[in-house]
């Protein structure tokens, strides 16, 4: 256990340095292709895309304002996942 949280706290220290790199990749992941596919998904199965929206905007707030990797990197992982759960329910 204590490995894991070593080169958790190792990855997190590079992504500091990669930042900028990083933060156009998670707003490209989540703007351009989880966030348009869950709405569309969503949307063809007259669901709300309350909870889609919500954790995209928090993608993108986290990213703006300059947050920590160890907040950022959470909230995407996050948004992923529940994007992910919400266009499998919609497809099965």
């Amino acid at each position: 256990m204590e490995y894991i949280k070593s080169q958790y706290s190792k990855m997190l220290t590079e992504a500091e340095y990669n930042r900028f790199i990083l933060m156009a990749a998670i707003l490209l992941i989540q703007g351009c292709v989880l966030t348009p596919i869950a709405g569309l998904l969503l949307e063809m199965n007259s669901t709300s895309m309350g909870i889609s929206l919500v954790l995209a905007f928090a993608t993108i707030v986290s990213n703006i304002s300059q947050m920590s990797m160890k907040a950022v990197l959470p909230i995407f992982l996050l948004s992923v996942l529940a994007n992910l759960i919400l266009i499998l329910i919609h497809l099965i």
